[in-house]
This record gives C-alpha cells, structure tokens and sequence, in this order.
C-alpha cells in the first residue's frame, strides 16, 4: 500500500478494557495501527491524541514514513513504535505527560525504536515529562531499543523523563552511525534508581558499544543527577562528543520559564447555547513572548502571538490542542506545554441539554452496565 495519508484527526479515550488488561501482556489498543503488510510513503500529520494506550504502532514494513505536527498527551504505553522502516522522518511533534494509570513490568517510553535504517531523523520535537508508572521512577523519552543505524537526533527538547532524555540499548547488538546534535535535556533521570539515568544513557548491553557523534547539547542537571551515564568505563568510546554544555538548573538562568494555560469560562449560570471560550497563555520570565498554534504542531518562532488578553475560541465547534511555547532573544525557548479543548461540547453550564448532549449535539447517553452473574452470597461480577 502506497501514499497513505493520516491527517487532521482526533483520536481520544483509545484504551484496552479493564478486564482485558493485564501487566505482562497488556494488548495496548492503538490509535493508528500498521498492522503487517508493506507500506510506502506513509504521512501523519497534524493529529491529536489524548487519553489512549498507544498513538502509533507499525507491525508492517514501511520505506518512507513522515509523522509531523501531531500532539500526544496522557499516552498510557509505547506512545510511538515504527516497526521496521527505511526512511523515517518525525518533526514538529509535541508529547505531554505521558504516564500510565495501569502497571506494565518492563518499561514504557515516548518513543521506541527498533529495526531502523537508511537516512532517519527525529528533528524539532517536544518531550515533556515522561514517566512510566505513577509512584515508580522509570520510564524514557526516546528509546533506541535494538539497533537502529543511521538516524540525527536534533533540535528537539527533553525534559524531566523519570528515566533517561534518549536510552542506547541494544539486545543482540546496539545502534550505530547516530548523530545526535543542538538539543536540550532538561532534568532527565533524576528519579530513575537503574542504569539509565540522566540525560542520556549509553547501555552497551553484551558490551556492545555504540557509535555516532554528539554535538552542542545542552544539559540542565541537578545534583547528583548526570549529563550522561555509561553501564561501564569506556562504553560510550565510540560515540564522539563536541560543544557538550552541562549547567545546573538551579543556578543557571538560560530557559525560558514553560507557559501555563488559563481558562477563563463562561459563568456558571450561563444559559448559552454557543458563544466563545477565553484561553490565555502565561509564562514567569519578563519580556517573554509567548507563541502559539492550533493544528498540533510544536510552537516556533514564527507562530502566532499570544494575546495578553488570550484568545476566544468559538464553540460549539472542533476540538483542538493549543500548544504554547515562549520565546527571548538570549534565552533557550521554553518547553512546550498545552491542553485538549473539547469545544465540540456544549459549554454553557445551564444551556438547554447541557448535562446530555454530547460531540456534534449527539445525546451523550448512560451508562449501562453487563452483569455477567450473580450468585447466592449476593456477589456479582462483570460488568
């Protein structure tokens, strides 16, 4: 299957059903799933993602795969896993508080990558707090978990991952020909108690050592908490460093502080069957300018303006994902922060039908339950 395009879709509350569920084997329910087959010239673009297991999972092979400008926010699992690609592009892409509600046993991360080769690159991307398991220190960004060959890492942000920004690991061999280059790692690792810790972590499992080049990256650490860690002496040999930046985050002053959003609703007594919801945008460091788009891509330097008076959204209307990020000449831009706002309900608290109506004026319905038995001591199951 040739020239696939995935565009501009809302994919929310996509999760395995409880009673399916289980830590060892938990079936992730996918968004977007590739499921076997061949594929060439595959494009998503400009999707959001919410509450759900999995955004993409690639099962076939693919030459030729673009994901950019997507958002994803509460991811649950493997947030982004490629398969087996040949020419993979992902930019432009912003991913938040990713975090399991449900224990999975051996670890989960925003991106992993497996057998990837050819000309590859992750360019202009977001990580923002990553974590694996709610009470548990693990869970990584981006993970090279087998061995990928020929991939750039660059421009993008890493931040407070529970375990490392990027992981190098490997099983029967590791990754080789990486250039990772001109990023960010803000306190990653500096809550994982294993191996892969900080910022970036080389694993070298077998003792195999991976190779590539590391090139003006910048690191914000706290104590005890490393720029890079290495399972060994001499493990990350094979992977040059030039223009590595290493500052502590308590002292130094170089990031633009994260902008908070603010939502100003209509009065709770607001019989309103459409109208406008007021969003603004904040950020602590003066002279800061805050930019924004709507399509879910990560902010740049030439998006919007934020208003200091915010923006009014009309509803009823699209569900969208405003992304902010702020800008300082002389500053690191922020990280990017954002929120799902579901305009596609009604928001007038005492409209007619506000409690019921749901997604394009559809009535939201009840909740119904199964009962699958019930026996004589009056406990029942199901559900």
């Amino acid at each position: 299957m040739s020239d696939v395009r995935i565009a501009r879709n809302l994919f929310v509350d996509i999760r395995t059903p409880f009673l399916r569920y289980t830590p060892p084997n938990p079936a992730w329910a996918p968004a977007i799933l590739l499921d076997g087959g061949h594929f060439a010239n595959l494009t998503v673009v400009n999707n959001i993602a919410a509450r759900i297991d999995v955004f993409f999972q690639g099962n076939g092979a693919t030459v030729g795969m673009s994901l950019d400008g997507n958002t994803v926010q509460q991811c649950s699992g493997n947030c982004y896993s490629f398969g087996s690609v040949v020419g993979l592009r992902m930019t432009n892409s912003v991913l938040l508080r990713d975090m399991s509600t449900r224990l999975f046993m051996y670890g989960t991360t925003d991106v992993i990558v497996g057998q990837v080769a050819g000309n590859n690159s992750l360019r202009d991307n977001d990580f923002n707090t990553r974590g694996e398991y709610q009470g548990g220190p693990d869970g990584c960004a981006l993970d090279f978990e087998t061995s990928a060959t020929g991939f750039e890492i660059s421009g993008n942000s890493f931040s407070q991952s529970w375990g490392a920004g990027i992981m190098i690991f490997g099983h029967a061999t590791t990754s080789h020909n990486l250039l990772i280059a001109n990023n960010l790692f803000d306190r990653c690792g500096c809550v994982q108690n294993r191996g892969d810790r900080g910022g970036i972590g080389v694993m070298c499992p077998g003792e195999h050592k991976p190779s590539g080049a590391l090139v003006n990256n910048t690191f914000l650490t706290l104590p005890g908490c490393p720029a890079i860690t290495q399972a060994f002496p001499g493990c990350d040999d094979n992977l040059s460093q030039t223009n590595t930046w290493i500052y502590d985050y308590g002292s130094s002053n170089l990031l633009v502080q994260q902008p908070q959003l603010s939502f100003n609703p209509p009065p709770a007594d607001d019989t309103a069957t459409a109208g406008f919801l007021n969003v603004i945008g904040v950020t602590e460091t003066p002279g800061a300018v805050i930019r924004y788009p709507l399509d879910g891509s990560r902010p740049c330097a030439q998006a919007s303006v934020m208003p200091a008076a915010g923006i009014n959204l009309p509803w009823p209307g699209p569900a969208l994902n405003v992304n902010l990020r702020a800008f300082k000449e002389g500053m690191l831009p922020s990280l990017t922060n954002g929120a799902l706002v579901e305009l596609n309900y009604g928001l007038g608290r005492m409209a007619p039908g506000a409690g019921s109506v749901g997604p394009g004026g559809r009535v939201v319905g009840t909740l119904a339950g199964n009962l699958d038995g019930l026996d004589a001591n009056g406990t029942v199951w199901g559900w």
